[in-house]
């Protein structure tokens, strides 16, 4: 039924497609598969046929939704807000990026809708390329096309801020942003300033600050309190980078804010107030006792059923798995099962200082996350943003397990069959399996050794 009128020019593609949309928002946080969506075998055949349908493409699926969102925008303050994320990564860099934009009322926080979404298929991981390559040539322009087709789509709200992580510190994004748009990043690259007048990161010092209080909730662990948080901003010009091309219509410079925020004088043993734990760990992948340093990461593997996520506790003194989880969904109770197994298991204690190393995953900074690493006397540690490198120990892991398991099977049908071959490996990994970066041994059995020792010389002392 052609229609003139239908965004996808039938009629038909558009009433399924609202009702997909109503299925994904109730069947989302539990896992999404075509098979959990279409709720029976003819609502799999239905989506099936519509995903596959030649008029229905990401750019009409992703033209549609902001087409909704653009029409709640009218008179508002609205924060677009830019992230990046895997799929379907099978261990070895091959996978699918999405970088997706959603739209959120400044004021109350209400979610708005989907602006934008790209899609990049990666193979054999993040390729180096020359630095003085355009920017057009690199993934990286994703946040500046993303930014001005916010732009466009929201160009109804009263104000618009764009806020991106640290992989969106990129020159243009502040040099070529479009009128009545604001862009929030925060600051990864220590730039030089204009005029070689000194750093950006220094670019503060000697500033007065002002003193703003904070009323930080309870947590796990910590009461309470009111903190009291320094502000300290400043000007400054930032000139093009040396190290590519200068492109038309961006200019060889840009003035932008920097602005700073810090707790002044937080209580001795309280986790001052900051947004995001800092990296402890600086790629220092060792310890000398268990119970020191754990990593923590999740891999992705398909399924005849959808998609299957498997995440792992590592001790990084022996490289012995200490707590892991088998989901069809990623969230932060996914992880957090994870955790807890692990925390059971080795039942750390305050004494032990440990450390517990992630990447910047929206799972591992969940407010339920911390809060149970704070509960447990564990201290956190999250690595930059796009470096595999900062939790290199835990994706070395993770590479074995897809080796030697997910890529030994082959074809995987049920979550309960990953499951189970999961089990089975850790008890051999652990107890059996030779790991040459511990002299050749099982984990369990470096560590027997070290209990061991430590035994000998309690008797001895």
């Amino acid at each position: 039924m052609q229609n003139s009128s239908s965004h996808f020019g039938d009629c038909r593609l558009d009433q399924a497609e609202r009702f997909l949309h109503g299925r994904l928002v109730e069947v989302g946080p539990r896992g999404i598969s075509v098979r959990s969506v279409g709720g029976n075998r003819a609502g799999e055949v239905r989506f099936g046929r519509f995903l596959r349908n030649e008029k229905v493409t990401v750019k009409k699926i992703v033209e549609k939704a902001g087409k909704v969102t653009s029409g709640r925008v009218d008179g508002l303050h609205v924060l677009a807000i830019q992230d990046t994320t895997s799929f379907r990564d099978d261990g070895s860099g091959n996978c699918i990026v999405g970088h997706a934009t959603i739209a959120v009322e400044a004021e109350q926080g209400t979610l708005l809708g989907a602006v934008d979404m790209q899609l990049i298929e990666r193979s054999g991981g993040r390729k180096k390329p020359p630095k003085n390559r355009p920017l057009r040539e690199k993934e990286s322009y994703r946040w500046l096309e993303s930014m001005q087709t916010s732009a466009a789509v929201l160009n109804a709200a009263a104000n618009v801020t764009v806020i991106a992580d640290r992989e969106g510190d990129i020159f243009e994004m502040f040099a070529c942003r479009p009128k009545g748009v604001d862009v929030l990043v925060r600051a990864s690259h220590d730039r030089n300033l204009s005029d070689d007048t000194g750093k950006l990161f220094f670019s503060l010092e000697g500033t007065p600050q002002q003193e703003h209080t904070v009323e930080l909730p309870a947590r796990p662990g910590q009461k309470k309190r009111t903190a009291r948080i320094g502000v300290r901003f400043a000007c400054v010009t930032l000139p093009h980078p040396k190290n590519r091309p200068i492109e038309q219509g961006v200019p060889a410079s840009t003035s932008v804010y920097i602005v700073e925020a810090r707790e002044i004088d937080p209580p001795v043993g309280v986790q001052p107030a900051q947004a995001c734990p800092e990296d402890k760990v600086n790629r220092a992948f060792t310890a000398t006792a268990p119970n020191q340093l754990w990593v923590s990461d999740f891999t992705y593997v398909s399924t005849w059923a959808g998609m299957v996520y498997v995440a792992f506790v590592i001790d990084v003194f022996a490289r012995k798995i200490v707590g892991w989880r088998v989901s069809t969904s990623m969230t932060t109770s996914f992880v957090l099962d994870a955790l807890n197994q692990a925390i059971c298991q080795r039942i750390p204690s305050q004494a032990d200082g440990l450390i517990h190393h992630s990447d910047r995953g929206s799972q591992y900074l969940a407010v339920r996350y911390t809060e149970r690493l704070a509960q447990a006397g564990i201290d956190a540690s999250v690595g930059s943003v796009g470096d595999s490198y900062d939790n290199a120990l835990a994706e070395s892991i993770i590479g074995l397990f897809k080796t030697e398991v997910i890529e030994f099977f082959g074809t995987w049908k049920t979550v309960g069959q990953v499951e189970w071959e999961t089990l089975d490996w850790v008890s051999w990994y652990n107890n059996k399996r030779l790991h040459g970066a511990i002299g050749h041994r099982p984990p369990q059995e470096l560590e027997d050794a070290f209990y061991a020792n430590l035994n000998t010389l309690d008797k001895v002392a």
